[in-house]
């Protein structure tokens, strides 16, 4: 194993561990407190222009993360597990998800941008690391 290979290794289990693994537990968590809020107003027939966009950003989000984990192990494997546009799809649902995210929620912009983009260096990164997957692939 040379440097190159032994240095990518080492930066893809970083961004898994730092960067998808957090990303997933928040993601878990804040699931919990809006399927919580999408009951609610649902039930209370309040705020449902609220509720649905919390239920397109809960749908983009989750789809957006699954399609960067198999990423994950797509590029761990050095195999391809998702089409190349699926794999698009998914990277673009999530950064529709983080983006709307920030927007959405309120606070201070550095809060938001710090919470809800943190998943976005993993797209910026596997979008990369699919790239050189496919190249490398006859």
């Amino acid at each position: 194993m040379d440097i190159s290979t032994a240095l990518r290794r080492g930066v893809h289990r970083f961004v898994g561990l730092v960067v998808m693994v957090p990303s997933t537990l928040i993601a878990l968590y804040l699931s919990m407190t809006g399927i919580g809020f999408e009951l609610g107003a649902y039930q209370h027939q309040s705020s449902l222009y609220a509720a649905m966009a919390v239920l397109v950003v809960f749908v983009t989000g989750w789809s957006g993360l699954c399609a960067l984990w198999l990423l994950y192990f797509s590029v761990n494997q050095q195999r391809q597990l998702l089409k190349p546009k699926t794999a698009r799809i998914g990277m673009g649902l999530l950064l529709f998800s983080c983006i709307a995210l920030m927007l959405l929620s309120g606070g201070n912009v550095r809060v938001r941008i710090l919470l809800h983009g943190w998943p976005l260096w993993a797209v910026a990164y596997f979008y990369l690391a699919h790239r050189e997957l496919l190249a490398s692939k006859p």
